[in-house]
């Protein structure tokens, strides 16, 4: 039924186009433009593969360029996007931002996003500050329009003091307005700012419904969120019931709503603490998601600890390993510290390497320290003094003094 309604659309369109070829790839662009995905692959956007349903990538770039000289906006915005990504086309940000510029100059709040991205990307090595200064006035005209990255954007350039004069007034106003239309990467920074009263006046209310809003989109804050507040006992009372209430609504489909719960039942927070009841929303978490790397680990220390499950190192070293291929640092940890310090649940060498050597490449000192001298002691790895001296450097460079000191006897 699919393939019989995409060509009718194909054979409309066609017969469409042969008539009247403008109206055609305006109808077919806007529709794009408001966002129907079928369309938009259809066009060939820069972003797809160019396996339209209508016509092909190639196709469509000599389309943008024709209408684009005519000054249609969206063409002009699709024919910056081919030169910015070099689709079709050598890719040239200089022509890219001509382009979008245009389309800039007539209200595109998109284009004049991308343009600001380009300034603040690209600035001028002769004059950085005013490639600063029009990127800043570029995300100001988007923003306006209710462009969220470019609220986003803009509220940081107020807040470091980029393209424009510091000013954490105009900070909060943009990066609230961001929030709000569901710009998640804000949401947690504002949950902090009320949490911590920075920026804004201090209020627990304000930060706990930003940081639930944060994690409710898989974010959280850096160092503090709902954790901390429970912890601390600050999260106001009537909360605590209203949560629970509401989580346990959720649980059947809700993953976030069972890890919640967990971590509740984990601590005590709000309710009498009890490991049964936290192992069962974890493992329901586990079950409904598999994505809840700190569930995993949470289970892990369960097993390893023996706290409301009978202890068991395999189990343990399973569900780390889980966390760790999800990209959850601390079990990457886990595993290799239990390599080094654990007899009972060493993990194999081939396991503690693979984690050494991540959290190396991702630049902690501590482990670029370790890489070093596995290399150069050879008990485990074939002995490779060159490689060793490099890692005990990059570890060197960041200040850490058992990395210097092994240079230093090494002669390096």
């Amino acid at each position: 039924m699919e393939i019989k309604q995409r060509k009718r659309s194909k054979d409309a369109v066609l017969k469409w186009m042969a008539k009247d070829e403008e109206a055609a790839f305006k109808s077919h662009v806007e529709n794009a433009w408001k966002g129907d995905k079928a369309t938009m692959e259809g066009i060939g956007f820069p972003f797809t593969e160019g396996n339209g349903l209508w016509w092909t990538a190639k196709e469509s770039f000599k389309l943008f360029k024709k209408y684009a000289e005519q000054g249609y906006v969206i063409a002009q915005w699709g024919l910056a996007c081919f030169y910015l990504k070099g689709k079709c086309v050598k890719k040239d940000i200089n022509v890219a931002a001509q382009w979008f510029e245009r389309a800039a100059e007539q209200g595109d709040a998109e284009s004049q996003f991308q343009l600001g991205t380009i300034y603040l990307e690209h600035p001028d090595p002769d004059n950085p500050k005013d490639s600063e200064a029009k990127a800043a006035q570029w995300f100001k005209k988007a923003a306006e329009q209710g462009h969220a990255l470019a609220q986003y954007q803009l509220g940081y350039m107020y807040l470091i003091g980029i393209g424009v004069r510091q000013d954490f007034k105009e900070t909060f106003k943009w990066y609230l307005a961001a929030a709000k239309q569901g710009c998640v990467d804000v949401m947690s920074v504002l949950g902090d700012w009320y949490y911590l009263g920075n920026i804004v006046e201090e209020n627990d209310e304000e930060a706990f419904c930003w940081y639930k809003r944060a994690e409710e989109h898989g974010k959280y804050s850096l160092e503090y969120g709902l954790d901390v507040m429970y912890e601390n006992e600050d999260v106001p009372p009537e909360y605590y019931k209203r949560e629970i209430k509401q989580y346990k609504k959720e649980a059947d489909t809700n993953w976030h709503a069972c890890f919640r719960l967990g971590l509740m039942y984990h601590y005590g927070w709000g309710v009498e603490q009890s490991d049964e009841k936290a192992l069962k929303w974890y493992k329901k978490t586990i079950a409904l998601h598999d994505f809840p790397d700190y569930a995993m680990d949470v289970l892990a220390d369960k097993y390893y600890y023996g706290f409301g499950l009978n202890q068991s190192y395999e189990e343990a070293i399973k569900w780390y390993k889980k966390a760790a291929n999800k990209g959850w640092w601390p079990s990457q940890e886990r595993l290799v510290k239990l390599w080094y310090e654990d007899e009972n649940a060493k993990p194999d060498f081939k396991t503690a390497y693979k984690w050494i050597k991540e959290l190396a490449n991702h630049g902690d000192q501590e482990y670029q320290y370790k890489l070093g001298v596995l290399f150069l002691d050879g008990e485990h790895l074939r002995k490779n003094r060159k490689k060793a001296v490099l890692w005990l450097k990059a570890s060197a460079k960041q200040g850490y003094k058992p990395a210097q000191d092994k240079l230093d006897e090494l002669g390096e």
